[in-house]
Formats: structure tokens, sequence, C-alpha cells
């Protein structure tokens, strides 16, 4: 039974690839109902402290934010370790994102700002451990 789960999780992964790949926004209904048993209480983790998606609508948004502006993911389905716990699977894997960044000069300083203010953050988290 174990077997057959995690079989069934790595095609979902599968799916979920194939999403991202297509980035068809007009697909993105059919592609949470597959991905999601209940619509209605999701709670899905982005890759950034901003990505804390409640709920359908939010969850929504984000994969069509992601098919319009993100970059190229790859994942690593057949790497993927599934851990199992009753009802409840914890999946893992590694990927890819390539993304190309806009050679417009606004869209530029924002990447050095943000990337400084991880930096700053970063090093005033080091420094404090180190006092």
């Amino acid at each position: 039974m174990n077997n057959q789960i995690r079989h069934e999780i790595r095609e979902l992964l599968d799916f979920f690839q194939e999403g991202y790949i297509q980035r068809d926004t007009s697909k993105v209904d059919s592609f949470m109902e597959k991905l999601f048993d209940q619509i209605d209480n999701i709670i899905l983790i982005g890759t950034s402290s901003g990505e804390w998606c409640m709920g359908c609508d939010e969850v929504k948004e984000l994969f069509i934010s992601d098919w319009n502006y993100w970059g190229d993911l790859r994942l690593n389905a057949d790497e993927a370790e599934v851990l199992l716990f009753g009802e409840t699977a914890i999946v893992y894997t590694s990927g890819t994102v390539k993304y190309s960044f806009s050679s417009d000069t606004d869209a530029y300083s924002g990447y050095l700002g943000y990337t400084r203010e991880c930096f700053d953050e970063y090093l005033w988290i080091a420094k404090d451990r180190i006092e």
C-alpha cells in the first residue's frame, strides 16, 4: 500500500511539473482540482516568506503569478522522498529555477536592493550570534 501511495504522489509531482511547463492559466482550476482533494481548506507555503497562501483564492493567485512571471521550474520528481504519517504525507525533493532578469534599469535596481536587504539581514543575525 505504501509503495502505491508513493507512486501516486510521484505522479502528482509529474503533473505539477507539467503545469509549470505549460503555464496555461486557463487550466488553473483543473490543475488545482487534481492536486488538492479539498479545495476549501488549502494551505500552501511557497518559496518566499510572503508566500503563505491560505485558501483556494490565494493558492490560485500564486499559481497564476508563478506561471506568468516566475522562472522555469524543474523538479526532480524521481528523487522525491515521501514520508507517510497516516493520511498525511510529507514530500520533499530538489529542483532548479532558471530565471532571466529583466535588463530594465528599475527592475535591476530593485533586484539589487532586495539582495542587499537579504544580506544585511543575514549579517545582522550573524553579528548578533557572534556578540
